[in-house]
């Protein structure tokens, strides 16, 4: 690309997301797979960006729209193509110069789609975060199931604050399928993300089937274990 060419795309940029040269900005990749229709996928992939752009507003996160991506990748001469299969997503967001990026893939397991969308730093190269949600009607996955996974997701980059959902009366969406998507950040936790785990029984000790058992396995009892709430994470420090 032309200095030229570069100079009037990184106006266009400024003016489009409204944000100084110091802001960060994020960049929203074709989701991947070939589970839906490509025009399917193209909308989960607006679902993703536009519940981006809503979550992030007020933020010193920006999202780059898809006419300036497809304008600024289309002046490198690089194939879009390899987005969609999968196979480039961390080069290209480094190509647009963004300081964080979301991918994406789409997987069908007998009609229902697995969506799964990814964090990046660009920077290092490195995942920070996924979300992983599941559906059948794809209506459904663009409309409430995918922005509420994304917005969650961008809630963890550095300096944004966010407040999580809260959840509806009928109780959680079936649709979705990981813990991620079901956890919430605990009071005062500045968003550490927790998980909740139900309680449950066990028999512990030898049972009456087993020949060889030491003493202190005997005898074989009942234990209950209460609910309880578990970091998403390690904890290192």
């Amino acid at each position: 690309m032309s200095f030229a060419r570069r100079l009037v795309f990184l106006c266009a940029l400024l003016c489009v997301v409204g944000t100084p040269a110091h802001a960060a900005l994020l960049a929203v990749l074709e989701l991947s797979g070939k589970a839906l229709p490509a025009d399917q996928r193209a909308a989960l992939t607006d679902a993703v960006r536009q519940a981006a752009t809503k979550a992030l507003v007020g933020s010193s996160v920006k999202v780059m729209t898809q006419e300036n991506m497809e304008t600024f990748l289309s002046d490198m001469g690089m194939d879009a193509s390899c987005i969609s299969e999968g196979a480039c997503e961390v080069d290209t967001l480094r190509n647009l110069n963004a300081d964080y990026g979301i991918t994406g893939k789409i997987t069908d397991f007998g009609g229902t789609f697995l969506v799964t969308i990814q964090l990046y730093e660009t920077k290092g190269g490195t995942m920070m975060d996924s979300e992983q949600v599941k559906g059948g009607d794809p209506i459904e996955l663009v409309t409430d199931v995918v922005p509420k996974a994304t917005t969650s997701l961008v809630q963890r980059i550095p300096g944004v604050v966010g407040v999580s959902s809260a959840p509806s009366a009928s109780g959680p969406s079936s649709t979705q399928a990981s813990s991620s998507s079901k956890s919430s950040p605990s009071p005062g936790s500045s968003g550490y993300k927790m998980v909740s785990l139900p309680g449950g029984g066990f028999e512990m000790g030898c049972t009456a089937g087993q020949s060889k058992c030491a003493k202190d396995e005997k005898p074989a009892h009942r234990v209950t274990v209460s609910g309880f709430s578990m970091g998403a994470t390690e904890v290192t420090q």
